[in-house]
């Protein structure tokens, strides 16, 4: 008698994949942030076509994924709440300056006048992340905010906040797979290889910190969306990856 081996697949709910995860962010951010400060530059198997992660975007994805360690922590969950909150609003405000600063440009054709201060340095074009990357650290701020708060509203608007998240960066690793520049640049500069692969890690990171979404349940296989007659195929399909 032949014995079916079963295959391996990756648990959406499992505490070890977000730590995995958030040792990707870190590695990905942390590596990025040294070689800026020291000006070194990344190897091209990291990068490609010589789009670099801008310093604030290390910093933000640290940020974030410090946030989610801690809320991954075993503290008193005000701090974590309090924690959550703080990263959140820093990332946002400075994807929402960001944003603005290409707003600015686009209708005035020069820099915002905040650019000139040494504390916006992050708007000024040479230092500045990409559009992209701005819209995915300002929902993800969202995630951030939501993720701070108990109950189970506020895991499944976190995990609902995540899927444009997940699309986004979809397409920008897709872009690159087959060269499709419009996929990862939307005006100048474009969003580095090397933050669409940690901003899919992050989401991963914050999807399995909290598993009593109706997302989760749905995704992980452990509750079914709708009822479906047999025999028929539901939209959710795929409860294991």
């Amino acid at each position: 008698m032949i014995s079916k081996r079963g295959f391996p697949y990756i648990s959406l709910t499992a505490p070890t994949t977000g730590k995995a995860m958030l040792v990707i962010v870190f590695c990905i951010a942390g590596a990025t942030l040294g070689a800026r400060l020291l000006h070194v530059g990344m190897a091209p198997v990291i990068e490609s076509n010589s789009t670099w992660m801008r310093a604030v975007t290390a910093v933000c994805l640290l940020l974030c994924g410090a946030a989610l360690a801690f809320l991954r922590g075993a503290g008193p969950q005000p701090l974590k709440s309090a924690v959550a909150r703080t990263a959140g609003i820093v990332v946002g405000a400075v994807a929402l300056l960001t944003l603005l600063t290409y707003l600015v440009e686009i209708f005035s054709g020069h820099e915002s006048p905040l650019a000139q201060w040494p504390i916006f340095l992050f708007m000024v074009t040479p230092f500045r992340m990409s559009i992209i990357t701005a819209i995915l650290f300002l929902l993800f701020a969202g995630v951030l905010l939501l993720l701070g708060r108990p109950g189970r509203r506020a895991a499944t608007a976190a995990h609902t906040a995540l899927l444009p998240i997940a699309l986004i960066t979809y397409f920008v690793l897709i872009g690159y797979l087959f060269k499709v520049q419009t996929l990862y640049e939307w005006l100048y500069p474009a969003i580095a290889l090397s933050s669409g692969i940690a901003f899919l890690a992050l989401t991963l990171a914050a999807f399995t910190l909290r598993p009593d979404s109706w997302i989760t349940e749905t995704f992980s296989g452990d509750k079914p969306a709708l009822s479906w007659p047999e025999g028929s195929c539901p939209p959710l399909f795929f409860s294991r990856l």
